[in-house]
């Protein structure tokens, strides 16, 4: 069914298309391994957050089902985390060059 309120979502993914790309961080994705290893803080970081975002959301089931409204905090944080974790795997898959930053926003 289409979205008959003609309102935006929530959360929109917007990934630019680059016109050139860089042939060595291209090798490193073919290799994968050296990747990985960039992207160890990422993951641990993201392991920490990820447990926490679970906490959240369970919270945020019992709010909505007893206010209707899901808090505006909780869903930031939510939506920061999956961003985050969007942009590592965009890295990791070389859908972009610029490495990912430490940030939820």
């Amino acid at each position: 069914m289409a979205n008959e309120s003609k309102t935006p979502y929530p959360v929109d993914l917007q990934v630019e298309y680059s016109e050139s790309y860089s042939r060595w961080r291209a090798l490193l994705g073919v290799l994968f391994f050296p990747k990985m290893i960039l992207l160890i803080p990422h993951i641990f970081i993201l392991t920490f957050l990820s447990i926490i975002a679970w906490v959240v959301m369970y919270i945020g089931y019992w709010i909505v089902l007893v206010t209707g409204e899901y808090p505006r905090g909780m869903f930031n944080y939510l939506v920061g985390v999956s961003r985050w974790s969007t942009r590592t795997d965009a890295w990791i898959m070389g859908l972009v060059d610029k490495y990912p930053p430490f940030s939820l926003q």
